[in-house]
């Protein structure tokens, strides 16, 4: 019965390495073929390889047996940016990181259980508690840590966290109680025990990598949503422009018939009349701040919205060239940016103030916006703090990223400063 739940356990611990290891490459690297079973089979390989050399009870051969399989599974089937060798030294290292963790699980649950006195006497139910203990220590952190440190934006709501303690605390209790059914020699409530715990894991880990991609793609769907409602706005903005345009163009010819006639006759009344003119004509003859036609709307609009809420607007982007920049990324990192300063303009109370700088330097874009804050925001190494993000924040570093750039938030004397820098590709 105990070697039962030795072998169980000892092969769903390793099928929760392996399937760490390809989540991993998957999610960091790109596969080099497009037929899924070509890497279903190496799966199956490495599980049943690590098996076979983890019943051996040999350190240094499952530590080689992995790093044999790390190796041919990084280099043979991924690419990406950098050389295969740096593949694997990656992986190895991930490797390493998680044996850690599980070596720190094996000593807090025999620590655990020695002080609780129930340490099992039988060493393949030891081992196999130490085992699913592990593992369970391994997911806990791979996902609420160690993911972190690869993809750049990790959504996930308070309560998931709770859920996460939670389902940890429960199968921790598991796993002692299994220690303490062992010690009262009841075999077959054992077993169950081993098979909820087991099911356990399997569920914690699914379940981890399913709130991961919901949250992931709901995310995609909003920041997705808020760029075609800022095109949609500029459209609408565009548009009523247009219109206003075209009823001033058909009644241009009344409106010179009218000049001609006042000239002619009360000339008192024309220069009146032609600045009255001229006020319609103004917000219809653009002003040429930058060469890029997109850029240069959105700064002509924004500085009008500036202007209702009373904000003071400067800029200096006379030696700003955006033309390496997609048109929707223009529309997308601008449009945000202004945005959100007009935004925290608008609502302060004393000091209402926005400044825009952009300068090119060499292969580099250089940009900075400043406005004026009611209050100091929440900032963390340079980025504002995640509980504090919105859409439009997650699409400006989505843009950024994009360029090879980057991006430094900080407050400075009751005003907010973001400095971005993007490669402009040849």
């Amino acid at each position: 019965m105990y070697k039962t739940a030795l072998y169980l356990s000892s092969f769903i611990s390793c099928v929760i390495i392996v399937f760490l290891m390809f989540q991993f490459w998957d999610e960091k690297y790109e596969r080099k073929y497009q037929r899924k079973y070509l890497y279903k089979i190496p799966a199956m390989v490495y599980v049943v390889v690590v098996m076979s050399v983890n019943i051996l009870m040999n350190p240094l051969y499952n530590l080689l047996a992995n790093m044999v399989m790390i190796g041919g599974v990084s280099f043979g089937l991924y690419e990406g940016e950098k050389f295969g060798r740096y593949r694997i030294y990656e992986s190895a290292a991930l490797f390493t990181i998680l044996s850690l963790t599980e070596a720190a699980g094996v000593y807090l649950i025999d620590f655990l259980m020695e002080n609780l006195q129930i340490m099992p006497a039988n060493q393949e139910l030891l081992r196999s508690i130490e085992y699913i203990f592990s593992k369970l220590v391994m997911l806990f952190l791979y996902y609420v840590l160690f993911v972190r440190l690869w993809r750049r934006r990790v959504v996930r709501t308070t309560s998931q966290y709770f859920l996460y303690i939670a389902m940890f605390f429960f199968g921790m209790i598991n796993i002692l109680a299994m220690a303490f059914l062992a010690a009262e020699e009841r075999p077959a409530l054992l077993m169950m025990v081993v098979c909820s715990i087991i099911l356990l894991n399997m569920f914690l880990l699914l379940f981890m990598k399913y709130l991961d991609e919901r949250n992931f793609y709901k995310l995609q769907n909003e920041m997705m949503r808020q760029q075609e409602e800022l095109r949609l706005r500029n459209y609408e903005v565009q548009n009523n422009v247009y219109r206003k345009a075209l009823s001033i163009l058909h009644d241009v010819k009344k409106h010179i018939s009218m000049i001609e006639a006042l000239y002619g006759g009360n000339r008192e009344e024309a220069p009146d009349y032609t600045r009255q003119i001229n006020d319609m004509l103004k917000p219809l003859m653009p002003i040429k701040y930058v060469n890029n036609p997109i850029l240069n709307w959105l700064l002509t609009d924004k500085l009008q919205v500036a202007d209702r809420y009373g904000i003071l607007f400067e800029m200096d982007v006379s030696l700003g060239d955006v033309d390496f920049m997609k048109s929707i990324d223009i529309t997308t990192l601008f449009g945000n940016l202004l945005d959100n300063a007009v935004e925290a303009a608008g609502k302060c109370s004393a000091e209402k103030y926005i400044g825009i700088l952009l300068k090119r330097h060499n292969q580099m874009l250089y940009i900075r916006i400043e406005n004026s804050i009611e209050s100091a925001v929440p900032i963390r190494n340079g980025m504002i703090s995640e509980r504090k993000k919105g859409i439009g924040i997650l699409n400006i570093e989505r843009c950024v990223d994009a360029y090879g750039g980057e991006i430094i938030y900080k407050n400075s004397s009751n005003r907010l400063v973001c400095e971005i820098c993007l490669t402009i590709e040849k």
